[in-house]
């Protein structure tokens, strides 16, 4: 899913309330949904705002920081000759003011520098940088695209791969990122920031990190 909001708007709105009922039913029901953290950075669309620029409030976009969703930031994907991937600086993430932390996001699931108070947002990531990103055609041209509207559905395929390799059965998708995948199923992004600096473990720029896909998959 490719679009959010702040999320104290969206409470403000009751758009958290109703949207987040229907995502725990989803969750029970084994089905997930991946949202874009956005692409503003540490800051979120509300008022001024435009995409690649962190320019808005210090918030972060629901549903990304749905507690009954997985939130997806953002990477730039460098040349081989230096580091191959780092925060992308617009990549969103942060601590909702509001959503409670989930039981598969507790400290002692995360680990890393970061002390969680709620919701932390990403919870993985991947490429968004729109210089290294996708390449779509769009009405019979080759473009190439980029922001976490671009890494969310992309997770979205990795976790149907993974689905697919363990005939449907591994339910909601955060007891999975955060428990059972080991560590080597993940990139840990540690250079880079999009507000909050890349760190070692979980971070606020790229959660968890970007996945081995083979590992990811066969875990």
């Amino acid at each position: 899913f490719s679009a959010g909001e702040c999320d104290l708007l969206a409470y403000a709105a009751g758009f958290t309330t109703s949207l987040d009922t229907i995502l725990q039913q989803a969750d029970a029901q084994g089905e997930t949904m991946f949202f874009s953290s956005g692409d503003t950075g540490s800051q979120c669309p509300a008022v001024t705002g435009v995409n690649g620029v962190p320019l808005g409030l210090p918030n972060v976009n629901y549903p990304a920081s749905s507690p009954n969703g997985i939130g997806v930031g953002g990477t730039s994907v460098l040349s081989p000759s230096g580091p191959s991937e780092i925060a992308w600086y617009a990549g969103g993430g942060g601590s909702s003011l509001l959503e409670p932390t989930p039981a598969f996001q507790s400290a002692t699931k995360v680990g890393g520098a970061v002390a969680l108070v709620r919701r932390g947002v990403p919870d993985v990531s991947l490429d968004a940088d729109p210089e290294s990103g996708y390449e779509v055609v769009v009405s019979g041209a080759l473009q190439t695209i980029g922001g976490t509207s671009a890494s969310a559905p992309s997770w979205q395929g990795i976790w149907a791969r993974a689905q697919g390799a363990h005939a449907g059965g591994l339910g909601f998708a955060g007891p999975v990122i955060y428990g059972t995948e080991p560590g080597s199923a993940f990139h840990d992004i540690t250079l880079g920031s999009n507000g909050f600096p890349a760190l070692p473990g979980w971070d606020y720029a790229t959660g968890r990190g970007t996945p081995d896909i083979t590992q990811f998959v066969n875990g």
